[in-house]
């Protein structure tokens, strides 16, 4: 979870809002200058210690197309999203943006004579 000061709160509502995020969590009176937000749904966070210990499950969560955040002591280090999917269609859209070249037909000629084999 992530630690926000409270004078930065309606802001940092406002994109919580955008995102998608859940409420933020009431105020804790031992930590009165800050409010928890939580993460979106289908983002998890998890410490740096848990995402050593169960990487390759970390790995199939991300897999099934959820999104892991590790954190040291709150803050968020780094990310684990899954990998888009790419189609081979995708690899000629370039060709297909540019216009066709000009194409020219040839007028129509007469047939040239072919040398007699008999």
């Amino acid at each position: 979870m992530e630690s926000v000061p409270v004078q930065q709160l309606s802001e940092a509502r406002l994109k919580a809002d955008a995102q998608g995020v859940t409420t933020p969590a009431p105020m804790d009176p031992l930590q009165s200058d800050h409010m928890v937000i939580s993460p979106p749904m289908g983002i998890r966070s998890v410490p740096v210690v848990e995402a050593k210990a169960r990487f390759s499950a970390l790995l199939a969560e991300v897999e099934a197309g959820m999104e892991v955040r590790i954190t040291r002591r709150g803050r968020t280090v780094a990310r684990l999203v899954p990998e888009p999917v790419i189609h081979a269609v995708s690899l000629f859209e370039p060709f297909w943006a540019d216009p066709p070249p000009d194409l020219v037909v040839p007028d129509d000629s007469p047939p040239e004579s072919a040398p007699d084999l008999g």
